[in-house]
């Protein structure tokens, strides 16, 4: 397969009859964005520049630029919108980042320069050679992730990295030029990205964009009905918020939906299954990594298809599991390397596979994630998996969401605590406290139970949504000195 850049694939084939909508908002068709990005490239705002960030919100200015910087071999890095601006000069400065495209009007920092009434320009680097003398001329985009140490790092994508994903996606979920994509999560993301931006850019199919879940809140259904969705990202939060609202959807017809995808983080079978049975829409579990992309489908379309697993690899993605359980991942889509870190590149990249840092198993020949494995709890020799507890504790009705760390114990090593969020505040903690410890007791050996539960108002998140169990930790860790 040869490999061009995945926006030349886009502009060359820009198709007048196809669209790209912000819902409740502007609209363009392919060909019109394309000659959009024209504009932006006679302006030669990016001419002498290596790196760039993008800070925009979800709409078709991101798109245009990110386009841009590809067509003008700029290294683009999407920053999620809410950044703040001290978050946004220092990851520009680590990125070595010679510009910043935003509409932000609250960067009043003497480091930045305005370029114009709605875009703004970090001062030149020193340092804007160093992409290409590290990595290669081929490095299209530096994305930002926690990784698998739990620390934000840069993770650099060649143009060959984006194309394999592109075609891995398009194949594996059977996405078309006709297909009618919905993106609501952050584009400074890599879910936004990978399951629809690029997939649209690929094909050049129907887009429609919403600026996130709260503008859809209370009519996502009906979204996806009226404009006759067939695919949709969404995270396990997002999950959680649309069981609870319980969007009234008898009237709606939705048809055209294949199903709808779940990722970034680990999402609680419990959860899958409520949502399918009270809304009878298809909800698939998927994973990747942001080093490896998307690398395997949980194509509910399947005959046969169990819930519980994320599936089986996308097309020209190989995975094997380590004599210790851990999920290896190998293919064209495997990232490059870590930004200015080849120590921690060559740690996780060995013999040409990628140590994801996370445990898994086969069942019925899909593949089952079982938990990160510097998320499992020892106690007294026995290794815990804390999402295995968490599917238990999603049983009961009243929790929203919960998570479960082990904190260190003299007897046993780590003992096991779970944070709980109820659905609905002011209810009677103790009674609910001994009702998931019965619940617990019910489905998990003795040793698995939780030691303690605590009910809390809300749960350590990363930016993207993640559920951050290390800052759990640590404040239960500062709490009990």
């Amino acid at each position: 397969m040869r490999f061009n850049k995945f926006s030349s694939i886009f502009v060359d084939k820009a198709d007048p009859d196809r669209v790209i909508k912000e819902i409740d908002g502007f609209e363009l068709s392919h060909e019109a964005l394309a000659a959009r990005v024209e504009e932006v490239r006679a302006s030669r705002i990016l001419r002498g520049h290596r790196s760039a960030a993008i800070c925009l919100p979800n709409g078709i200015e991101f798109l245009v630029w990110m386009i841009a910087c590809n067509l003008e071999n700029v290294v683009y890095s999407p920053i999620p919108y809410f950044c703040t601006s001290s978050e946004l000069e220092s990851v520009c400065k680590y990125g070595d980042c010679s510009i910043l495209i935003t509409d932000r009007g609250d960067l009043t920092s003497d480091n930045w320069q305005s370029i114009g009434p709605e875009f703004s320009l970090v001062h030149e680097s020193k340092k804007v050679g160093v992409h290409q003398a590290e990595f290669g001329s081929d490095i299209a985009a530096l994305y930002y992730s926690s990784g698998t140490t739990g620390s934000p790092k840069g993770v650099l994508y060649s143009n060959e990295n984006i194309l394999a994903l592109s075609v891995a996606i398009v194949d594996g979920f059977g996405f078309t030029s006709r297909t009618r994509h919905l993106a609501l999560l952050p584009f400074g993301h890599t879910a936004s990205m990978n399951y629809n931006i690029l997939p649209i850019l690929y094909t050049g199919s129907d887009f429609f964009i919403s600026t996130g879940f709260e503008q859809l809140f209370g009519r996502f259904f009906k979204v996806l009905a009226e404009h006759r969705i067939n695919y949709t990202q969404i995270v396990p939060t997002i999950a959680f918020a649309l069981n609870k609202a319980r969007e009234n959807i008898a009237n709606l017809d939705l048809g055209s939906l294949m199903f709808i995808g779940c990722g970034s983080s680990t999402l609680p079978l419990s959860t899958q299954q409520e949502f399918m049975k009270y809304f009878q829409v298809k909800l698939a579990n998927l994973y990747g990594l942001s080093e490896t992309g998307p690398s395997h489908i949980d194509d509910p379309r399947e005959e046969g298809w169990i819930q519980g697993s994320i599936g089986r690899p996308l097309p020209t993605v190989e995975c094997q599991l380590s004599s210790r359980g851990e999920i290896l991942i190998s293919g064209p889509t495997v990232f490059k390397g870590y930004y200015k870190n080849r120590v921690l590149t060559n740690k996780v990249v060995k013999g040409g596979w990628f140590y994801t840092g996370d445990q898994g198993r086969y069942q019925n020949r899909r593949l089952v994630f079982v938990d990160r494995r510097k998320d499992v709890i020892n106690k007294g020799g026995f290794n815990i998996a804390p999402l295995e507890i968490e599917n238990v504790l999603h049983k009961y009705p009243k929790v929203l969401e919960s998570a479960v760390v082990g904190v260190p114990d003299e007897v046993s090593g780590e003992r096991v605590v779970a944070l709980v969020v109820l659905v609905e505040a002011g209810m009677v903690n103790k009674q609910v406290e001994n009702e998931l410890k019965t619940l617990c007791r019910q489905f998990l050996s003795r040793h698995k139970v939780p030691d303690e539960i605590m009910i809390v108002e809300s749960l350590f998140k990363t930016q993207s949504g993640k559920l951050s169990r290390s800052k759990t930790r640590e404040k239960l860790l500062l709490e009990e000195r």
